[in-house]
């Protein structure tokens, strides 16, 4: 087994959880966010390139648009600090461009769900429910690692 595979096994185990822990608590706990962006930040010092290969800048990038791209929501109470957090270290680790790509995949699956919430539920019933936020993040990182692993970014 390659060290790759490996590396990609271990952060689809992470997203998994980061989801896991949202959809059942609402939380995406700070120690799972440090449980990756310890390491990562480690190697980035190290070799120079991140987990992925991706540059110092172009980590930095990534964390400023995870961040930046998604605190607007927060301030509007729309996202929890969690899911800021989540965005800025998920872009830590893909590096631009990669981190624009999973924003956007983000985006179109948290408007999946929260579309499935109103068709479900009707307009006005759906405004009481919290979509779990983290859920879309870690699905637009899986499927970022998926388009990368296969090629096709």
């Amino acid at each position: 087994m390659r060290l790759e595979d490996v590396l990609t096994g271990a952060l689809l185990l992470w997203a998994l959880a980061i989801a896991a822990c949202d959809w059942r608590w609402r939380k995406v706990p700070n120690l799972l966010l440090l449980a990756l962006l310890g390491p990562a930040l480690a190697i980035l010092c190290w070799r120079g390139a991140g987990l992925l290969q991706a540059p110092v800048a172009a980590s930095l990038i990534g964390l400023v648009a995870g961040f930046g791209l998604t605190l607007p929501g927060y301030v509007t109470s729309k996202l929890g600090a969690g899911d800021v957090k989540l965005s800025a270290v998920i872009g830590f680790v893909l590096g631009w461009p990669l981190a624009g790509s999973f924003l956007l995949i983000s985006a179109l699956m948290l408007g999946a769900m929260a579309f499935a919430v109103v068709s479900l539920l009707g307009m006005q019933n759906a405004r009481e429910v919290r979509i779990p936020a983290a859920v879309a993040l870690s699905g637009g990182f899986v499927a970022v690692l998926a388009a990368v692993r296969g090629g096709w970014l």
